[in-house]
């Protein structure tokens, strides 16, 4: 008889391909002097087979994602003005600090001289208070006037510096409302939309442009609940886009929401992708691959290629070659 030497070592069958081959043995004289032909079936396997690694199994998941400017910004007017100047247009690249849009200053102009000229009169009516009260410590000291006089004097020079300090206050609104006439960027970024024109007359709060900061990009998606107890903020991720021709961007996952979105039943997960080229647009869709560390109790697993795995019995087995006379093992 054949044998199989000894192959111990795991090796696994990806697909049982053949079944048993005939063998015919020489022909043996019987008792009565007649020959009889006997026919022994020996198994014969037909298999691809693969050798299992030790390594650590990585989860890992695949799902779609959208991406989101890093930071977007609605612009608002927080001074009335008709707008003299459109400083910045759809698609201006600009900085931190760079005015967008200019509003009429002259009003303002005005406000703020009025403003220091009240203040200048209260910190004269403060002195005058102050004077007259030493005159009148002097006075009370020597009994020339009444106690109650003197706490007159007290609270006119108390009124007088309150009244300073609104004026000061004052002062300082009419700066800030001239200089909000120059309506600026709060971040660096691109202008998505200008929506006032020149001359049109803008109120507190009234929208004026859309500003978003597309360096960076949020990649939003959503994840199931079994997922969500494997993956963790720092786990890798890399995004293909279809519409940038498969280019692939790697990032890193930067949250894993808690509560699910009612309406899908996904918990929220963001990805954070770096977009030097600034090919990432508002809107584009990606086909995300996450990749989470099984832990070190999985890191010496004998790992096997999936196509290995049968289904028997409603169970995933895999075949193990052994030795030659015995049954291969699930």
């Amino acid at each position: 008889m054949r044998r199989v030497a000894r192959a111990w070592a795991l090796l696994v069958a990806a697909a049982v391909l053949g079944g048993c081959e005939g063998v015919a043995a020489p022909p043996e004289p019987s008792g009565s002097g007649t020959s009889e032909i006997q026919s022994i079936a020996r198994p014969t396997l037909r298999v691809r087979v693969s050798r299992a690694e030790a390594g650590s199994l990585d989860r890992r998941s695949s799902l779609s994602g959208v991406v989101r400017a890093f930071r977007r910004a609605q612009i608002a007017a927080e001074t009335a003005g008709r707008v003299i100047e459109r400083r910045a247009e759809p698609g201006d690249r600009v900085a931190s600090g760079d005015p967008v849009l200019t509003l009429d200053d002259s009003r303002l102009h005005l406000a703020l001289e009025e403003a220091r000229a009240n203040l200048a009169a209260r910190e004269v009516d403060l002195a005058e208070a102050a004077r007259e009260r030493e005159r009148g410590e002097g006075l009370y000291a020597r009994q020339a006037i009444s106690e109650k006089r003197r706490d007159e004097i007290e609270f006119a020079v108390r009124r007088s510096s309150s009244a300073r300090d609104l004026a000061d206050a004052a002062l300082r609104r009419a700066q800030r409302n001239l200089a909000d006439t120059r309506i600026a960027a709060p971040f660096a970024g691109s202008v998505e939309a200008v929506h006032v024109d020149v001359g049109d007359y803008v109120r507190p709060g009234t929208p004026v442009a859309d500003l978003i900061d597309l360096s960076r990009a949020r990649l939003q998606s959503g994840i199931t609940g079994a997922e969500a107890t494997h993956f963790a903020v720092g786990d890798a991720a890399t995004a293909l886009f279809e519409d940038l021709g498969g280019l692939g961007f790697e990032g890193v996952v930067r949250s894993v929401g808690r509560v699910a979105d009612p309406g899908t039943g996904t918990y929220p997960l963001e990805i954070w992708l770096d977009n030097d080229g600034g090919k990432l647009r508002e809107g584009m869709v990606a086909s995300v691959s996450l990749t989470a560390d099984a832990g070190s109790e999985a890191a010496d697993a004998a790992l096997v290629p999936q196509s290995a795995l049968v289904r028997r019995d409603g169970r995933l087995s895999i075949f193990v070659v052994g030795e030659a006379d015995r049954e291969p093992r699930v």
